[in-house]
């Protein structure tokens, strides 16, 4: 029924569950388990932020991210002018996160039998992202957390599940 399953992951705890649920589906079909990250422009949990002084992620010349995390807003990670001016390369450290979280992910997937995991990160409006994913790898369906990291910016704009699932030409079950 299933050949190509995305799953789009931020790192919150509706992400995991539904990475574990789609490699459920996964092992069961013996489809290929595709997890996706959109970099986190625009918000840094506590979790994440933990998580990257913890692993001493690398970041821009090989420093790692327990260094550059620190001087961000808290609760955002913007790339904005004064980042540029101080040397630093907000997509560096975005990229460096988005493997954690992906990693993070990717064992989740495995211990739950999924055999065929590969990962995928694209940077852009978290919606269209997922959507252009889905057509790039020929999704059958699309298993995504009910809510994710950007719980104000739902209030305000629609959630990102939300808006998937009125746009998504494919099957898409959003995971609680």
């Amino acid at each position: 029924m299933f050949s190509r399953i995305l799953v789009p992951v931020d790192g919150s705890d509706h992400a995991r569950k539904a990475v574990a649920m789609a490699a459920d589906l996964a092992q069961k079909y013996g489809a290929e388990l595709v997890l996706f990250h959109v970099l986190l422009r625009h918000q840094l949990t506590d979790d994440l932020r933990h998580a990257a002084e913890v692993e001493h992620l690398p970041a821009e010349g090989g420093r790692d991210t327990g260094h550059v995390v620190p001087g961000v807003p808290e609760g955002r990670f913007p790339a904005d002018i004064e980042w540029r001016e101080k040397g630093d390369a907000p997509r560096d450290v975005l990229d460096a996160v988005a493997r954690y979280v992906l990693d993070r992910a990717a064992h989740i997937a495995r211990d739950h039998g999924a055999g065929n995991v590969r990962s995928m990160i694209a940077d852009g409006d978290p919606a269209d992202a997922i959507l252009d994913a889905s057509d790039d790898v020929g999704a059958d369906v699309i298993v995504m957390g009910s809510r994710g990291l950007g719980a104000l910016r739902e209030v305000f704009g629609g959630s990102v599940s939300h808006k998937v699932g009125h746009r998504a030409t494919c099957t898409v079950v959003a995971v609680r």
